[in-house]
């Protein structure tokens, strides 16, 4: 039997590199003889069937990482079909309600709840305490590359409740909203989105949101933020279009985002430029691209192969070969930790060693034999040395690791936005951005901004280290000034283009 509310999510996350960091801290100081006895040791597994009957309501349980010890509450419903729907809070760590995007049941009983949208997973099965009436799910909490043990018991909680971010917009909105769907010809799944355009009669100029790393919903959620809901009501408010939707696997899209790559992924977003081709209500010769992380590599890719993209805004988009923005990032969050300058060496080495492996080979038992190798000599168990292979094998990553966007960046000609935060620590604003100015520049290409805001984080928000922890602890989803820039910015490209139209009609 299985319950799923949508497709499997990869857990890229924004921290992409962090191969190594989560084993090697992990493993560090443990004793081999530590043994831990746990509930599931003196419970047995509900039968399957009963799950409908335990499983809704409301759970609490706790879980230690990262040198801390950390809440987490369930709240969980059924469908009419049987299937669950959930969502749950993690208070220390943020105030925000976050949703499950998927809910599976195997035929064994085991339950995988999933929230790509703080990277973390919960993988337990539905047990009862031998000898009283005591009921836990009971298994393995995952977040960020890291885990946990994790038992829950169900709780009298009277409510969870999503907090509004001061930038969420408040109905009545004064633009329409109109919830879409067209088809990707990648795999021939069913994508599905928001539609958000000024109520005046068109044609809008308009824009389409690609996402970061990871999959996300049409809001691009995260931490109790949600960046593209943000930034598509500040558009719409000042007259531009805009097109964003939910990664394939994720809410009410279909696919298996375990199998596409970035250029698998570049199809889906060329779909959703065929979608607005097909409208007689927007512009359909004033069309851009907005993309945020990963989807600031993957826009430049659709505009390469579709001249209908008249600009792009890349919004903390790579600049530099894949492996490279790894190996950048790992070094700027373990320093950002303070973490011993050996461990930082020996985890930049031992990576280096798996990206050149991929970079060179083809062979899938040759890459994981070796995988094992170097992984074994700086002393990673073999458990976790399988969990890294499944990471490092799939499609995604091997692409990741060997895609150069320059390559596309010196054939660009249209108009680029290029920003970034002094303070990301996902891709390097200090290295990014000139490297996509030269690139584009080489194109000779006459239309180029770039600027890099100081004190803001990845997600363009205020912060104090650019960690991931602040991320849902700031109130603020987008600094003021991005949005107004990015919005004043497009703007004036569209007026030109407007100006140029009007010159060929005459």
């Amino acid at each position: 039997m299985k319950h799923r509310k949508a497709g499997n999510p990869v857990y890229r996350a924004l921290m992409l590199s962090l191969l190594l960091i989560p084993v090697i801290l992990s493993t560090a100081g443990c004793g081999e003889d530590q043994v831990q006895l746990t509930l599931e040791d003196i419970s047995e597994p509900i039968d399957l069937a009963k799950l409908q009957q335990y499983l809704p309501g409301t759970w609490e349980g706790s879980f230690k990482m990262a040198g801390g010890e950390y809440t987490v509450r369930f709240s969980l419903h059924e469908n009419e079909d049987g299937t669950f729907i959930g969502a749950f809070s993690v208070p220390q760590q943020t105030q925000a309600l976050f949703i499950f995007d998927e809910i599976e049941i195997d035929e064994h009983g085991e339950i995988t709840f999933r929230a790509s949208s703080i990277q973390a997973g919960y993988t337990a099965t539905l047990r009862a305490v031998q000898d009283s009436q005591q009921i836990t799910l009971s298994g393995t909490w995952q977040q960020n590359g890291t885990q946990a043990y994790l038992t829950m018991e169900p709780r009298q909680i009277e409510h969870l409740t999503r907090i509004m971010r001061p930038q969420d917009p408040v109905p009545p909105l004064p633009y329409r909203e109109e919830e879409v769907q067209f088809y990707s010809p990648k795999d021939d799944i069913l994508l599905a989105g928001t539609f958000t355009y000024p109520e005046d009669n068109g044609p809008f100029p308009t824009v389409i949101l690609l996402s970061g790393s990871g999959s996300s919903n049409r809001n691009e959620e995260i931490f109790g933020h949600r960046p593209f809901l943000v930034l598509a009501d500040y558009l719409t408010r000042n007259g531009i279009a805009v097109l964003r939707y939910d990664d394939r696997g994720v809410g009410e899209s279909e696919g298996d985002a375990l199998t596409a790559t970035s250029r698998d992924l570049s199809i889906d977003g060329e779909a959703a430029l065929d979608y607005l081709l097909s409208r007689p209500d927007i512009a359909s010769d004033i069309i851009g691209i907005i993309g945020h992380s990963e989807g600031g590599l993957i826009g430049p890719m659709i505009a390469d192969r579709r001249e209908e993209i008249k600009f792009l805004v890349l919004l903390a988009g790579p600049g530099i070969r894949g492996d490279q923005v790894l190996l950048s990032q790992t070094e700027a969050i373990l320093e950002a930790h303070r973490l011993p300058s050996s461990l930082i060496e020996t985890t930049l080495s031992t990576n280096k060693a798996i990206y050149d492996l991929l970079l060179e080979e083809d062979d899938d038992q040759a890459i994981i034999d070796e995988v094992y190798r170097v992984m074994r000599s700086v002393g990673v168990p073999e458990d976790q040395i399988e969990k890294q292979i499944s990471s490092i094998m799939l499609p995604w990553f091997r692409f990741f690791v060997r895609y150069d966007p320059g390559n596309v960046l010196s054939r660009t000609v249209i108009p680029v936005l290029a920003l970034n935060g002094s303070l990301d620590l996902q891709i390097i604003a200090e290295e990014n951005i000139p490297s996509i100015r030269e690139h584009l520049e080489s194109a000779d290409n006459q239309y180029v901004t770039t600027k890099i805001y100081q004190g803001l984080n990845h997600l363009f928000q205020p912060a104090e280290t650019g960690m991931v922890d602040e991320y849902g602890t700031t109130q603020i989803t987008i600094a003021p000034q991005v949005l107004d820039d990015v919005t004043q910015w497009i703007l004036a490209v569209t007026e030109g283009y407007e100006r140029l139209s009007d010159t060929s009609r005459r």
